[in-house]
């Protein structure tokens, strides 16, 4: 049985349209599940991390500032988690996850998920 644990959606929208396409092409590659990971800087709970993440003021600073704005949007993690497990209960076969970035200045903010 073949998986698949980091699989990113996020260049269409939460739609059973477009999770099917993945989970089509899982199927040609006999990939049984398939576990869709989203990327914190999309989640609106995890925007604080990317507050002052830029140390750079030149050329680098500039392409990662408009690196983190050009992918950033205000997914909550509810909706996010409620969208997949949605697709669980119609037997999707995936399992869901979340890719946090680290940054040494975060670690004494919380984030608190009720999901």
């Amino acid at each position: 049985m073949l998986t698949d644990y980091h699989v990113h959606i996020e260049r269409g929208p939460y739609t059973y349209d477009w999770l099917d396409k993945f989970l089509e092409t899982a199927e040609k590659n006999n990939i049984s599940e398939i576990e869709i990971v989203e990327h914190s800087h999309r989640l609106k709970e995890f925007s604080f991390l990317y507050d002052n993440v830029i140390q750079d003021d030149g050329d680098l600073g500039d392409f990662q500032k408009k690196r983190i704005e050009s992918r950033k949007s205000n997914i909550l993690v509810q909706d996010y988690v409620e969208f997949l497990n949605d697709a669980k209960r119609k037997g999707y076969p995936i399992k869901i996850g979340l890719e946090i970035c680290y940054f040494p200045q975060g670690e004494e903010k919380k984030v608190c998920l009720n999901v």
